[in-house]
């Protein structure tokens, strides 16, 4: 007994030695997850030369040392990593591990394999194999059982989003494309829990222009138009001198203009074109009736003639040829010529802002005016129609809403094509309540707020937020009537955010215009407070080879976004699970799987987005080609 015990023991101390140089690897290079398997591997093969070098080419004495090695460096290696190391420190494993690898080398010269006996190197490979299997079980358990209940756990969420898809009301297929699509309606929402369209309300900024000229006084710096034209930035407002007579139809009422390089800092421009009071001194366009609501804009139509690369129209409601919009144009923005001497458009009210643009969603110009419901009285409204050269223009057709939504007096609109996502019709309509009064000692009834609506199709418009878009504040002097009046136009001013420039202090002596800041493609988001939420979109057809996303979350907020088949079933490699956590605030980050971005074997496919939110706000998405994906934070 006391002979086999002998023969035993080399080999056991080797064993475990062995297990113990092993375990010295796993431990010390934890830290590089790529070092890892490389670390083991070449302990493995270090051992397998060794045990090479000892036993020659007795082929089953090396599988015996080798066998017992793996099943040391699995059983042993995980106990001692667990008792020492994680039990105790790495100073007290290393005062084991440097001595027993010095007698390790000592005792496998000492003491090779093939010296036991025929019977013990039977035992000892059986016992090998158990060793292996014992420790490789023994090792992975603690990994696999959370994983196990990882995977089950993600089962049964993937059922139950396959289950609520089932459910789900049948929504057409929406082919996005590679476009950029923004939380501002419910157009892509199946179905949400716990999760909201949130109004994210722009930033009030610098004064832009201030009411002070002679020619600028109550009445002034409204009815305005804004747009990028070149390197510059043009901006039309109206101006009403303090001695005008006979109020919407006098005489010296006036369309002035100032330009800008940034969109915060606006210059007036001596023009020297109209007199006011024996000088021409002044930034005045246009003179007179039609300068009450004269809205000039640049035509983008690609057809456009030279001639009328800036287009106009102006009028009131009145008799004959009186009543309409009358339609100019401009080679350069500030000499201006009637396109035809009667009205263009002839159904509507008219005495507010009407404004134009070039519609690249159905290659015409779309024209949007004021009316009221009932004729002459009723509620103010909002309607547009279409025209192909400008002068021959469609039947009005009335902006229409959702059943919920209630009819408000809708003073101006300001409606235009979002810069970067142009299949959004963006409209920012100054809402007003004439019967209210704030200020006792203010001569003129109403109040007024701005809203944000939006449209998909030009005339069926969704109001996603009933609250307000600019509300009146604390300063008293914007609790008066027709404060809040948008400029038709969205300025692209930095790479991170849209400036719009609204008027207050309406008839106050010390009226002005002021610029907004929105975050770019920021006007609204699906949002998730800390509880967090789901929602799931409708199936969708992109174009694109990866996800990118305009978000922000708190520093412990995060999104998740999964993939599913049109039925709602999780495609291979696009779980919600697998997905990597989004947390921060960018303008554009790719979504990864497993580090993996690539999208690309889905284009084309009816597929469905299931996003989890927590503490966070999605502002906009868009599939995008590697070419122009985001690779960082913006």
């Amino acid at each position: 007994m006391k002979q086999q015990t002998k023969k035993w023991l080399p080999f056991l101390l080797a064993a475990a030695l062995a297990g113990v140089m092993a375990w010295y690897y796993n431990v010390y290079t934890h830290w590089n997850p790529k070092l890892f398997p490389v670390a083991v591997v070449a302990s493995v093969l270090v051992f397998l030369a060794l045990a090479v070098v000892v036993n020659g080419k007795k082929w089953l004495h090396v599988l015996g040392w080798l066998a017992a090695f793996l099943a040391v460096q699995q059983g042993v290696g995980f106990l001692v990593n667990n008792v020492i190391y994680d039990a105790m420190n790495p100073r007290a494993a290393m005062l084991i591990v440097l001595p027993l690898l010095a007698l390790l080398v000592a005792v496998l010269l000492a003491r090779p394999l093939w010296a036991l006996s025929r019977k013990a190197r039977r035992a000892l490979v059986i016992s090998a194999i158990a060793l292996v299997c014992a420790g490789g079980i023994a090792w992975a358990l603690p990994v696999l059982l959370p994983k196990l209940a990882d995977s089950r756990q993600a089962a049964e969420y993937n059922s139950q989003i396959e289950k609520e898809v089932s459910e789900m009301e049948k929504l057409e297929l929406a082919d996005i494309g590679g476009r950029i699509e923004m939380f501002v309606d419910d157009y892509l929402i199946a179905r949400a829990e716990n999760v909201q369209l949130r109004l994210h309300k722009p930033q009030p900024g610098e004064i832009a222009l201030a009411m002070d000229q002679p020619w600028e006084g109550e009445g002034s710096g409204v009815y305005s138009t804004v747009f990028s034209d070149g390197e510059k930035y043009r901006m039309y407002y109206r101006a009403i001198a303090p001695d005008n007579e006979g109020g919407d139809r006098g005489e010296s009422q006036f369309c002035c203009y100032a330009e800008s390089t940034d969109g915060i800092r606006w210059e007036r421009k001596n023009l020297g074109l109209v007199e006011f009071h024996g000088s021409k001194d002044n930034n005045i366009v246009f003179a007179g009736v039609g300068a009450h609501n004269f809205a000039p804009w640049l035509d983008e139509n690609p057809a456009c003639p030279a001639d009328e690369k800036y287009k106009a129209v102006c009028g009131l409601s009145g008799e004959g040829d009186a009543h309409g919009l009358m339609a100019y144009k401009s080679a350069d923005g500030f000499a201006w010529v009637k396109l035809q001497d009667k009205p263009v458009i002839t159904e509507g009210a008219f005495d507010s802002l009407n404004g134009w643009f070039w519609d690249t969603n159905t290659s015409s110009y779309r024209c949007y005016s004021r009316y009221w419901t009932g004729g002459d009285s009723g509620i103010r409204a909002i309607q547009s129609s279409t025209s192909a050269d400008f002068r021959s223009w469609s039947e009005q057709a009335s902006n229409s809403y959702d059943e919920d939504a209630p009819l408000e007096h809708f003073y101006t609109n300001a409606t235009v094509l979002c810069p970067g996502a142009e299949h959004f019709y963006l409209s920012f309509p100054m809402r007003f309540v004439p019967e209210r009064k704030k200020l006792v000692d203010y001569p003129d009834t109403g109040v007024s707020d701005a809203v944000f609506i939006t449209s998909r199709d030009g005339t069926h418009f969704q109001r996603a937020f009933m609250e307000p878009w600019i509300a009146p504040g604390l300063d008293p002097r914007n609790w008066t009537q027709r404060n809040f009046i948008t400029a038709n136009g969205i300025l692209e001013t930095s790479a991170e955010e849209f400036s719009l420039y609204v008027n207050e202090h309406y008839g106050w002596d010390d009226s002005f215009i002021r610029r907004y800041t929105v975050r770019r493609h920021g006007f609204g988001s699906m949002y998730a407070d800390y509880r967090g939420g789901r929602f799931t979109t409708r199936p969708i057809l992109f174009d694109g080879d990866a996800l990118c996303l305009n978000y922000a979350t708190s520093a412990a907020g995060g999104i998740r976004i999964g993939i599913l088949d049109e039925e709602g079933k999780p495609l291979r490699g696009f779980h919600l699970e697998d997905c990597d956590e989004i947390y921060g605030n960018e303008l554009e980050k790719m979504v990864t799987w497993k580090g993996k971005d690539d999208v690309s074997k889905l284009r084309g496919q009816p597929v469905r987005l299931v996003v989890e939110l927590r503490d966070a706000d999605l502002f906009a998405l868009r599939f995008s080609g590697m070419k122009d994906a985001p690779q960082g934070a913006s």
